[in-house]
C-alpha cells in the first residue's frame, strides 16, 4: 500500500513538473512574441516611424523581461535610415501587479543608445519626432486606454548622440555628445502613465539631455527650435495607450492575461 501511494505521489509530482514546463514554454514562445509585437506596434503608432525589435525574452513567473536591439527609423527625407538604436533593456516586474489595473515595474534599465540627430533646413529629425507625439486632446478612435504603469526606478546608460550638421566647406559635419546617465524615479505615482506615454517621456528625457549638453556646442538653428519644442511638449500629456497586441495562437487566457498585462486594461 505504501509503495502504491509513493508511486502515485511521484506520478502527481511528475505531472505537475510537466505542466509547469509547458506553461513556461508557452510563455517563452508566445508571450515574448506578444510583447515584441506590442512594442513595435505601439512605438510605430506613437512615433509615426517604423520601430523594430530583434528579440524579447520574458520570464513571467520571475517578473523579468529583456529586450535586445531596438531600432527606430528616421522620418522620411533624411540621409540616415535609423534615428535611434538601443542595444539592451532590462525590466524587473512586480508579478502580482500583472493582472491588476496598474502594473508596477521595480526597475527599468536601458543600456547603450545611439541617436543620430540630423539637420535638414530649419528643422531636424529629433524635433520632427517630438512633434509627432500626440497632444493630450488627440486620441485615435480605434484605440483603448493602455494599462497604467508605475516605474520605481528608470535608468538610461550610455547615450551617444551623433549630430550631423549641414555641410560647410572646411568645417566638421559631425559632432559627438556623450550624455550623462539619466535617472527617473516613481514615474506614474503622481499622474497616470501608460506604455505610449512612457515612450514619450523617455524620448523627451534624452532630448532634454541633448539640449542641456549641446547648448554651447550645437548651432543656434538646431538647438533653438529643439528647446522651443521641448517647452511645448512639456505641456502635453500623451493619451494614446493602445490595445494593439495581436496573438495568432491561443495559449490560454491565464498566459495571455499575464503577458498582455503590461499593455491592456482588463475589460469591464
Amino acid at each position: 500500500m505504501a509503495k502504491k501511494m509513493k508511486k502515485t505521489l511521484v506520478t502527481v509530482v511528475l505531472v505537475l513538473v510537466v505542466l509547469l514546463l509547458l506553461i513556461s514554454l508557452s510563455v517563452k514562445m508566445f508571450g515574448a512574441g506578444a510583447v515584441k509585437t506590442a512594442i513595435e506596434t505601439i512605438g510605430s503608432k506613437v512615433l509615426q516611424v517604423d520601430v523594430r525589435v530583434r528579440s524579447v525574452s520574458l520570464w513571467t513567473l520571475l517578473g523579468k523581461l529583456e529586450m535586445n536591439n531596438l531600432e527606430i527609423d528616421n522620418p522620411e527625407g533624411y540621409q540616415h535610415e535609423k534615428f535611434l538604436t538601443l542595444d539592451f533593456a532590462h525590466l524587473k516586474l512586480n508579478v502580482k501587479s500583472l493582472l491588476s489595473d496598474t502594473v508596477e515595474i521595480e526597475k527599468m534599465q536601458f543600456d547603450n543608445i545611439e541617436l543620430v540627430m540630423e539637420q535638414k533646413g530649419l528643422t531636424n529629425n529629433l524635433q520632427e519626432i517630438l512633434n509627432n507625439l500626440p497632444k493630450s486632446e488627440e486620441k485615435p478612435a480605434d484605440t483603448k486606454p493602455g494599462k497604467n504603469l508605475v516605474i520605481r526606478d528608470l535608468l538610461i546608460n550610455g547615450v551617444t548622440v551623433k549630430v550631423k550638421l549641414l555641410p560647410v566647406p572646411g568645417k566638421v559635419d559631425t559632432l559627438t555628445l556623450k550624455l550623462a546617465p539619466i535617472q527617473m524615479n516613481d514615474i506614474g505615482t503622481d499622474q497616470k502613465v501608460d506604455t505610449a506615454q512612457l515612450m514619450g517621456r523617455i524620448l523627451r528625457a534624452i532630448a532634454e539631455g541633448i539640449a542641456q549638453q549641446g547648448k554651447d556646442i550645437l548651432p543656434t538653428e538646431m538647438i533653438g527650435p529643439l528647446t522651443d519644442t521641448l517647452k511645448e511638449t512639456g505641456r502635453q500629456i500623451l493619451d494614446t495607450g493602445q490595445d494593439v497586441i495581436k496573438q495568432g495562437v491561443d495559449v490560454g487566457e491565464g498566459v495571455k492575461d499575464a503577458v498582455q498585462g503590461l499593455f491592456r486594461k482588463k475589460e469591464d
